[in-house]
């Protein structure tokens, strides 16, 4: 099986830029130990905001509990992470999987109409 891996720098700059964005802080304010609450006063809607603009820009679902559980942006930075982790070990699997099977019907198909 393939080596995934993951940009953390990548992932890092992409969620300072949309915590900048959402909770209208500069990028160089937003520390790996900066508080939402605390550093950026962000409340639960803001929370909710910001969640759903991470899932949107990585094409991950956060799933509810990891939500309130992330209180600092390196905790947010770990949890995606992750998510893009599995989701890039799902895709490898599949392919590793299904990309044979893909290629024979195409093979085959293409052999028949040869013939």
């Amino acid at each position: 099986m393939e080596t995934i891996t993951i940009n953390q720098a990548d992932i890092e700059k992409r969620i300072k830029s949309i915590i900048a964005w959402k909770l209208g802080v500069k990028e160089k304010d937003i520390k790996p130990q900066s508080i939402f609450s605390e550093n950026f006063y962000a409340d639960e809607f803001d929370m909710v905001e910001l969640i759903m603009e991470l899932e949107k820009e990585f094409n991950i679902s956060i799933p509810d509990g990891k939500i309130e559980k992330t209180i600092t942006v390196s905790e947010a930075v770990q949890n995606v992470t992750e998510l893009e982790e599995k989701k890039l070990r799902f895709i490898s699997s599949f392919n590793i999987l299904v990309g044979p099977l893909l290629y024979d019907s195409y093979y085959d198909k293409e052999n028949k109409s040869k013939s």
